[in-house]
């Protein structure tokens, strides 16, 4: 690009717009952009190959405003309209009006409305006289003066004032600001869909993670309930026994007492309830962290500060792949999966030899699981308490005697309820759950703080974007007020 001082006005000379060249095209886009005034040169064959940087300029972008009247068409190579200007002047003449009312028809078929004072043709070198050579001057071109259009150009731009020369700065510098605000308001834009675009993937993301604790408090309750069903037969039938007592049957309410929890069955549909919660568990595990894995790999192609190392991290599972966020619950030996694992496999074995199946013993090795003997031992730790009461209370009413065994009985149901829950050491099936929750919840609030923040910068990029609408405003009507050049 060469520049030229020409009295009041500075000419920038640019690649042009019909040859193909995409890097040219944004040289001259990015010229004409904060141009005054806007000089295009067109072949004599008019608008032949790619017309979209010419519309671009006349009707503006989404980045840059609308040149529009401010262009000034020249129609090159008049000496080849196929008349000697000099032999047939007046036919010379009509051909180049009909050349420019061509070109306006054609502009306006485009969308491109166009004055007729804005076209101009002229023979930047006639009959390629000139061509290549270096060592030219401005006699060089004097014979073709008369006709070739170049002498009415350079006096119209040679006759701008110092103070039209200031006010097409003004309008240029204004036409520059308006762009770059312009430019801003895509950027914004595209900021603002992003935002949006994260935000209602963190809602998705944030409902699947609610979904997926409602759901644990159905579980829970659920195993709750099952495990209360589990011991309550065994603590009625001992109750029951207890009420039926008759007087010469008093003295076994005491080994009924504290002998109920030792019935082996009682222990076997204690570990199986525990397994069935555990498997229960697991499944709650892999649906849920299938579908959260899904929300967080949506979101994070969207996400524009949300790390992957925050993203939530678990277990590398066949059955749990994408569910991440669960290896809080379940950082002792892939607990969940390996266990059931196990489990499911002895059992199928056990089965297929036709053996009384025993799941404690076939998850032994398995990792967490609450172990069924130490949660009896516990409960009869307690129920020797009650041999103690029996010798001071031999004396009192029989009906008070079964009422107190009977309480009895249902505070180590209640006691055995809990325990199996919890677990000896803290490894039922309601701790691993809670773990499993409290790492839900912990990432959730993650989350929420995260989409407080899109929200936040959604409202400050929307206020930005509400400024910069203002601006692009007051600045077209400061280009109609200046109105267009002639």
């Amino acid at each position: 690009m060469h520049t030229y001082e020409l009295s009041w006005v500075r000419l920038r000379d640019t690649p042009g717009l019909q040859n193909g060249n995409s890097d040219h095209d944004e040289v001259a886009l990015n010229a004409a952009t904060s141009a005054a005034l806007v000089l295009i040169v067109l072949h004599v064959n008019l608008l032949i190959g790619d017309m979209s940087l010419l519309e671009a300029m006349a009707g503006g972008t989404e980045r840059t405003v609308a040149k529009g009247g401010r262009i000034i068409y020249l129609i090159n190579r008049c000496d080849e309209l196929g008349v000697d200007p000099l032999v047939a002047p007046e036919d010379f003449l009509l051909l180049k009006r009909r050349k420019e009312a061509e070109l306006v028809a054609a502009l306006r078929s485009r969308g491109i409305q166009v004055d007729p004072v804005q076209v101009h043709t002229l023979s930047g070198d006639p009959f390629g006289e000139v061509g290549a050579r270096t060592d030219v001057s401005r006699a060089d071109f004097s014979q073709h003066r008369d006709w070739d259009g170049a002498d009415s150009l350079v006096r119209v731009l040679d006759s701008f004032s110092a103070e039209q020369g200031r006010a097409g700065a003004a309008g240029a510098r204004l036409d520059a600001a308006l762009s770059a605000l312009l430019h801003a308001r895509v950027q914004i834009g595209k900021t603002l869909r992003e935002l949006r675009s994260e935000t209602e993937a963190l809602t998705s993301l944030l409902q699947s993670v609610e979904n997926s604790e409602q759901d644990s408090r159905l579980l829970e309750s659920s195993i709750r309930e099952r495990v209360r069903r589990t011991v309550d037969p065994h603590a009625s039938k001992a109750r029951e026994e207890v009420h039926n007592a008759g007087p010469a049957e008093i003295h076994k309410l005491v080994s009924t007492s504290n002998a109920w929890w030792e019935d082996g069955k009682l222990q076997s549909d204690i570990e199986q309830v525990v397994i069935d919660s555990l498997r229960d568990i697991e499944q709650w595990a892999r649906v849920h962290s299938s579908v959260i894995g899904r929300e967080m790999e949506s979101w994070s192609f969207r996400a524009t500060a949300f790390k992957t190392e925050d993203r939530f991290a678990g277990p590398q599972t066949a059955e749990m792949a994408v569910g991440k966020w669960i290896a809080r619950a379940a950082k002792e030996g892939s607990k969940v999966a390996k266990a059931i694992a196990k489990r499911d496999t002895v059992y199928g074995i056990g089965k297929a030899i036709g053996v009384k199946f025993k799941p404690w013993g076939a998850v032994k090795a398995a990792g967490r699981v609450a172990k069924a003997a130490p949660i009896l031992a516990a409960v009869g730790v307690a129920a020797d308490g009650y041999a103690m009461v029996k010798d001071e209370s031999a004396k009192k009413d029989r009906e008070k005697y079964r009422a107190d065994a009977a309480n009895f009985i249902s505070r180590n149901e209640a006691d055995l309820v809990s325990r199996v829950l919890s677990g000896d050491a803290n490894d039922g099936p309601l701790p691993l759950l809670q773990e499993c929750v409290c790492a839900l919840t912990e990432h959730k609030s993650d989350l929420e703080l995260q989409q407080s923040v899109a929200m936040v910068e959604i409202e400050a990029q929307e206020k930005l974007l509400s400024g910069i609408e203002h601006l692009l405003a007051e600045g077209e009507n400061l280009r109609h007020q200046e109105g267009d050049l002639e």
